[in-house]
């Protein structure tokens, strides 16, 4: 499930639920992981209020700007590890891991992450292969799929 306003400059949230479950939309405590493609994501409202206690954060260690705010008013470092307390923090840089397996584009990133995601718990509870599948299906061609296996699993080497 997607919301947001992302082109408007407003947050993006997208939720994935599996299980018996009869919605993806989550409610307050009930997420085991937000993860943020840029590192101050986490701070949106609502966003770490959506976590269980103990619950993971993935962090990429990214940082954009963005163009309604100067850099001296983007989070500190501290206004990051702050937010986080009492959560499972993982900082991993996946953008430079893209790059680093032949994205110069940086376009498989996401990729990465969800191969850092299958490591924690509950995620490493599903078999490597079924992630396998899961992302062969939504592109089986060739050249993708051969990209989005290599970050994958370059994602689960990363912790």
């Amino acid at each position: 499930e997607t919301h947001g306003m992302a082109q408007m400059g407003g947050p993006v949230i997208s939720t994935f639920s599996c299980g018996k479950v009869h919605s993806p939309v989550l409610f307050s405590k009930s997420a085991d992981c937000i993860i943020t493609m840029e590192v101050s994501e986490l701070l949106r409202p609502g966003f770490l209020e959506l976590l269980r206690d103990g619950a993971s954060i993935l962090i990429s260690k990214t940082k954009i700007v963005p163009q309604v705010i100067t850099a001296a008013q983007y989070p500190s470092d501290t206004d990051i590890a702050k937010a986080v307390q009492g959560f499972r923090v993982v900082e991993v840089d996946i953008l430079a891991k893209a790059v680093e397996i032949g994205d110069p584009t940086g376009r498989i990133a996401n990729v990465v992450m969800i191969g850092v995601m299958s490591r924690l718990t509950p995620f490493d509870r599903f078999p490597v292969e079924l992630w396998l599948k899961a992302i062969k299906n939504v592109n089986p061609k060739p050249a993708v799929w051969a990209g989005n296996y290599a970050a994958f699993m370059a994602g689960r080497d990363l912790i």
